[in-house]
C-alpha cells in the first residue's frame, strides 16, 4: 500500500482517537485529527469554514496522498451542496468538490440504500468492524482527476438545481487512464483527458495497471481513452512482465484490448527488440477500427498533445459548447451570478491554486493548482465574472509553467490555440457585463492574463513564445487605445503596419525590401527625373538604385527635377526613416535578449 497521509475528522474526539490508533499501528501511517464542533445544520458554512482552514494548513504534496475519513452520517440523497436542506451530506459533498486531491470517506448507516455504486469507494459503514472497513483503502486511486466519479455524482446531483441546470459541466465522455512511469507525464495526459470531460485513473505503478486491466481483476471500470508509455519500466515491475513488447502487454493485461481509443507515448527511438512487432500490432489495432494516435516525448504541451492525440475537433467542439450554454438569455429567471456555495468552494480552491503557482517546483504541482482553478472555473460557468476571470488567468498561468518545466520542449509550446482559448473564455465572461464596459473588460483582461503569462516564459527562457504573447499584447493595446479614442482611427491601419512588422522579424526583412523596390517601380511609372542623369531620365533599375539610396541613406543620390520627384523623395525618407529607426531598435532588443 502507498504512504498516505490520513486526516479524521469528527465532532467524537473518542471515536477519531480510536481510528487514529487503528491507523497508525496498522499502516505505520501519519494520522492527525481534525475535531469539528457540535454540528448544527444553520452552521454548515461555518462548519465548512472551520475543517478547510483545517486542511489547508498541508501543503500540495500531502494534500495530494492524503485520505480523509469524515464522520459524515451520510445520507445519499441529500449528498448535494446545494440542498436546500443543509446538513451533514451537504456539508460532505461540499468538501469533495473543495478538495479534489484528497481521496474521501465517509460514514453512512449500513440500512441505506444507495443510490449510485460510485459511493461505494467512497464509504465506511457504521455496523462493521475497522478491519472490515479499512479493506477498501488498498484499492484507493489517486482522486485528483476523479477516477471514480464521485466529484461529477455530486454535480449531476446539483444540476436539479435550476441556477445551474444549464451551465454546469459534466465529466460523462467516461473514464481514461493515463500509464506511464514518469510521474510528471502521467499528470499532464491525465490532465488533458479530465479537460476532454474524461475522469482518469493515475497509473504510475504496475499493481495499479493489474487492478484496472488485469484479467484476474473483476468490477473493472470500462476505460475508453488511454495514454500509455510504450517503453514502461514501473519501479514495482516483476522480471518476467512484459510491458514495452505492445502485442504481448495485451496479452498480460487484457483490459487494453477493450479499450477504443489508445495514444501512445514514446520517446520514438528504435534500440529495442520489440521495435518492429510494435509497429506490425499497431498496424493490426488500426485495422480492427481502433483509434491509434502516437505521440513523441518531449512533446510541445497540451495543445501539441490534443493535436497529434487526433483530439483537436473533439476538444474545441466541447469548449464552444461550453461557451454558448453559459450565455445570459433575457428569458432566464435565475440569478445572474453562480449559487454562492458554490462561489465559496472556488474561492477556496482558488485560494491554493495561487499558493501553488508561487509554490511550484514540479509538473506535479502545477497540474494540480491547474486541476483547482479549472474546477473553480467549472463550479461558477463564467456567471460570477471576477472570480471567473480571476480562475482562468491562474489556470493558464498554471498551464504555461507546466508546459515550461519539461526539458526539451523549448520553442514548440502552442500559443496561438492557447490565445483562441483565452479569447473564447473571456469573450464568455465578458458577456455578463453591462454593454457600455463589456468591450473594455473583454480586452482588458485578455491583456492582464497574457502579460502574466510573459513573465512566466521570460522565467523559462522561451524566448520565441514570449515574442508570440507581446505580439498579441501589442495588438490588444491597439484595440484598447483606439477603443477610448475613437477620433483618432484614422491612424489606426499606421499603427497596426508597425505592430505586425515589429511581430515578425522575416516579415520585417521584407518590408526592408519591398519599399525601394516599391518607390522605385513609382517612379519609373510616373517618370520622375534627377540631375546627372541624360535628359534627367533613369531606367526601370536605375530608379530602383536610387530610391535605394535615399531609403537607406536618407537622402536621394541625386537632386530630384520637378515637383512629382521631390514628393517622391520626400515619402522614400520618411519611409526609410521610420523602418529603420524601428528596425535598429528590434534588432538590439532581438540580440540582447536572446
Amino acid at each position: 500500500m502507498p504512504s498516505y497521509n490520513f486526516l479524521v475528522i469528527s465532532s467524537c474526539r473518542p471515536w477519531a482517537n480510536s481510528i487514529k490508533r487503528y491507523i497508525e499501528w496498522n499502516f505505520s501511517a501519519n494520522a492527525s485529527v481534525v475535531e469539528i464542533p457540535y454540528y448544527k445544520e444553520e452552521e454548515t458554512l461555518e462548519i465548512f469554514d472551520f475543517i478547510s482552514a483545517r486542511l489547508v494548513e498541508n501543503d500540495s504534496f500531502i494534500l495530494r496522498n492524503s485520505i480523509a475519513i469524515f464522520d459524515a452520517c451520510l445520507y445519499d440523497k441529500n449528498f448535494n451542496p446545494l440542498s436546500d436542506f443543509a446538513n451533514l451530506s451537504t456539508l460532505a459533498s461540499m468538501l469533495a468538490l473543495a478538495f479534489p486531491e484528497i481521496h474521501w470517506i465517509f460514514l453512512m448507516m449500513r440500512e441505506q440504500i444507495i443510490s449510485s455504486s460510485i459511493l461505494d469507494g467512497h464509504v465506511f459503514h457504521w455496523d462493521k468492524t475497522l478491519k472490515e472497513n479499512f479493506k477498501k483503502i488498498e484499492d484507493i486511486y489517486c482522486p485528483l482527476f476523479d477516477p471514480t466519479g464521485l466529484r461529477n455524482l455530486i454535480r449531476e446531483k446539483a444540476k436539479n438545481d435550476n441556477e445551474v441546470k444549464k451551465y454546469l459541466v459534466l465529466h460523462n465522455e467516461g473514464s481514461s487512464a493515463s500509464i506511464d512511469d514518469e510521474e510528471a507525464y502521467a499528470y499532464l495526459h491525465s490532465y488533458i483527458a479530465y479537460k476532454l470531460l474524461y475522469r482518469s485513473f493515475l497509473v504510475t505503478t504496475a499493481s495499479l495497471m493489474e487492478k484496472l486491466f488485469g484479467e484476474k481483476e473483476l468490477n473493472k471500470p470500462l476505460v475508453e481513452l488511454v495514454f500509455e508509455d510504450i517503453f514502461l519500466n514501473f519501479p514495482d515491475r516483476e522480471k518476467k512482465a512484459r510491458f514495452s513488447d505492445l502485442y504481448k502487454r495485451d496479452e498480460d493485461f487484457t483490459g487494453l484490448k477493450r479499450v477504443k481509443k489508445r495514444v501512445f507515448v514514446t520517446v520514438g527511438h528504435k534500440y529495442t527488440n520489440a521495435y518492429e512487432n510494435n509497429k506490425t500490432y499497431i498496424r493490426i489495432l488500426k485495422s480492427a477500427g481502433k483509434l491509434i494516435k502516437k505521440v513523441y516525448k518531449p512533446s510541445g504541451g497540451i495543445y501539441n498533445i490534443i493535436r497529434e492525440a487526433g483530439l483537436f475537433d473533439e476538444y474545441w467542439k466541447s469548449k464552444e459548447k461550453a461557451w454558448v450554454r453559459t450565455k445570459p438569455h433575457i428569458e432566464q429567471e435565475t440569478s445572474h451570478s453562480a449559487p454562492g456555495r458554490f462561489l465559496l468552494i472556488a474561492e477556496n480552491l482558488l485560494y491554493r491554486a495561487r499558493k501553488i503557482l508561487d509554490e511550484a517546483n514540479t509538473v506535479q504541482d502545477c497540474i494540480h493548482g491547474a486541476l483547482l482553478a479549472l474546477e473553480a472555473q467549472e463550479l461558477l460557468g463564467y456567471k460570477t465574472p471576477t472570480t471567473c476571470l480571476e480562475a482562468i488567468a491562474l489556470k493558464h498561468q498554471l498551464e504555461v509553467k507546466a508546459e515550461c518545466m519539461f526539458y526539451g520542449v523549448g520553442y514548440n509550446i502552442d500559443m496561438k490555440n492557447r490565445f483562441k482559448e483565452i479569447e473564447g473564455e473571456v469573450k464568455a465572461v465578458s458577456e455578463w457585463f453591462h454593454p457600455s464596459v463589456r468591450k473594455k473588460s473583454y480586452l482588458n483582461a485578455q491583456l492582464g492574463i497574457i502579460t502574466e503569462l510573459v513573465e512566466i516564459l521570460r522565467d523559462y527562457g522561451q524566448f520565441d513564445e514570449e515574442l508570440q504573447c507581446l505580439k498579441k499584447i501589442r495588438k490588444l493595446n491597439r484595440q484598447f487605445y483606439f477603443l477610448n479614442h475613437p477620433g483618432l482611427k484614422f491612424v489606426q491601419p499606421l499603427r497596426a503596419y508597425i505592430d505586425t512588422l515589429v511581430g515578425s522579424f522575416p516579415l520585417f526583412c521584407g518590408a526592408l525590401f519591398f519599399w525601394p523596390i516599391f518607390y522605385g517601380l513609382l517612379g519609373y511609372l510616373c517618370n520622375t527625373r534627377y540631375e546627372g542623369y541624360k535628359d534627367g531620365i533613369l531606367t526601370f533599375w536605375e530608379q530602383v538604385a536610387n530610391s535605394s539610396y535615399t531609403f537607406f541613406g536618407l537622402q536621394p543620390s541625386s537632386q530630384p527635377i520637378g515637383t512629382i520627384s521631390h514628393v517622391l523623395t520626400i515619402f522614400t525618407v520618411l519611409t526609410g526613416f521610420l523602418h529603420l529607426g524601428i528596425f535598429i531598435s528590434y534588432l538590439y532588443n532581438l540580440i540582447f535578449r536572446k
